[in-house]
C-alpha cells in the first residue's frame, strides 16, 4: 500500500482484462443473492439522463484535481440523496467510482456494489456490475484505454484501478466510445 502525500490511500495492483464476450446478466435468484449482500444497493438503472452523467464527470474531475493535488474533499461529498439531483449536488458519493457507476448505469449495466478503496474492506476502487454481451466490446476497449482492470467476479464484472483517477478515465473513455460508436451507425 503506498499513500501519496495528501493521505488518499492507493495501492499497487495488477492490472488485468479478462472477460468473455457473453452476456453478463443475472438470471433468477441470483440478483437477490447478491444484492442481499449490499444492503445500501440502490437501482439506479433509470436514475440519469447524459446531461446528468456529463455533469456528474466534471465535478468528480474537480474534486478528484483537488484531492490529488493536496486539497481537502468538500465536507458533504458523501451525502447522497435520494434523487440524481440530490446526488449531483452532494458533489460525488465517493469520488472516483460516483462516474463510472452514473456511466455503467446510464449505458444499461446494473451495478451493485463500489467502493473506493477507503470502505468496505476492499483495497483498491471498484465498481461491480451486470452487463449485456452487446456493451462488452465497449467495456474492454474503455478499460484498455484507462489502463483498468476487467474481470468477471460473482457472475457479474468489476472494474478496477490502482486509484481513483483510473475509474474516472475508464468511465469517460466508455462514454465517449459508445456515443462515437452510437453516432457512426446513425
Amino acid at each position: 500500500m503506498t499513500t501519496n502525500t495528501n493521505g488518499a490511500r492507493f495501492a499497487d495492483v495488477t492490472i488485468r482484462r479478462d472477460v468473455s464476450l457473453r452476456s453478463y446478466w443475472p438470471r433468477g435468484g441470483k440478483v437477490a443473492d447478491v444484492l442481499n449482500l449490499n444492503h445500501e444497493w440502490v437501482d439506479l438503472l433509470d436514475w440519469f439522463d447524459e446531461g446528468q452523467v456529463r455533469a456528474l464527470l466534471e465535478e468528480e474531475a474537480l474534486i478528484l484535481a483537488d484531492w490529488f493535488d493536496g486539497g481537502a474533499l468538500p465536507s458533504d461529498f458523501d451525502d447522497v440523496g435520494e434523487t440524481p439531483d440530490d446526488f449531483l449536488r452532494a458533489a460525488v458519493a465517493e469520488p472516483g467510482t460516483a462516474g463510472a457507476v452514473a456511466v455503467l448505469n446510464l449505458l444499461g449495466c446494473r451495478t451493485f456494489w463500489s467502493c473506493n478503496g477507503e470502505a468496505h474492506g476492499d483495497k483498491v476502487p471498484n465498481v461491480h456490475f451486470w452487463a449485456k454481451a452487446a456493451i462488452v466490446p465497449s467495456l474492454i476497449a474503455a478499460a484498455e484505454s484507462a489502463n483498468v482492470g476487467l474481470v468477471e467476479n460473482n457472475e457479474g464484472i468489476e472494474v478496477f484501478a490502482g486509484n481513483r483517477k483510473g475509474l474516472h478515465d475508464f468511465a469517460q473513455a466508455l462514454l465517449h466510445r459508445v456515443r462515437r460508436s452510437a453516432g457512426s451507425e446513425a
